[in-house]
């Protein structure tokens, strides 16, 4: 990967791990489509993140029909290769959240 320490930084924002794992799981949607998903964030702060993640080489936008303003949202390969990482990390963490829950329910 060819990251460089700027470009890792857009991750401090909780945002941007929303918005690459929504892009992995929703290639080819819009940007517009795309940041209409998901209630967490406004949709100023969600399209600010996808500029970064753009800007970090980690997402794409390819130009796509006739429309000027046509296209769609891809991930790169290093993007391919964060969002792996990250889903490792999601499912970790809900097997955690799992089983705090199941530890809670058989202290009751």
């Amino acid at each position: 990967m060819n990251l460089k320490e700027s470009d890792v930084s857009v991750f401090e924002r909780s945002c941007a791990i929303f918005m690459l794992l929504l892009i992995s799981e929703n290639e080819g949607l819009t940007k517009k489509r795309l940041t209409n998903m998901g209630e967490s964030f406004n949709e100023r702060t969600k399209n600010d993140r996808v500029m970064e993640l753009i800007d970090a080489g980690l997402v794409e936008y390819r130009k796509e029909g006739l429309k000027y303003n046509a296209g769609a949202l891809y991930l790169t390969d290093e993007g391919t290769e964060v969002a792996k990482y990250l889903k490792k990390i999601r499912s970790v963490l809900m097997k955690a959240k799992k089983n705090i829950n199941k530890d809670q329910q058989e202290d009751e």
